[in-house]
């Protein structure tokens, strides 16, 4: 029998590359897809989390201009880019939802 950890692991790993496969052809809707799902197998590698999480922070930002939902993915993203450039980019990305924002 598989470890359920190990399971949801490799779960995890293969939406990760199934993501940026989707990614380098084009089709930012099934990275999105795969990254979520990605992120909802329930592994416990906090780094792969991280990655998945800046990965869809990305995406949602610059291919799909979902700013709140990027701002939810950088805030779990520390891990994965280092910290000063988590909040880096939280900033900006606030800075980009407020210049949307209507007065």
């Amino acid at each position: 029998a598989v470890d359920p950890a190990l399971h949801g692991s490799l779960s995890a790993q293969a939406m990760w590359l199934a993501g940026r496969l989707a990614k380098r052809r084009g089709d930012a809707g099934a990275a999105h897809e795969s990254w979520t799902r990605g992120l909802q197998t329930g592994h416990p590698d906090a780094l792969l989390a991280s990655q998945l999480h800046l990965a869809l922070a990305k995406l949602c930002e610059h291919q799909l201009g979902r700013l709140q939902e990027a701002l939810t993915h950088a805030a779990h993203s520390g891990l994965a880019e280092g910290d000063e450039a988590s909040l880096h980019r939280r900033a900006r990305l606030e800075r980009k939802r407020s210049a949307r924002s209507p007065v």
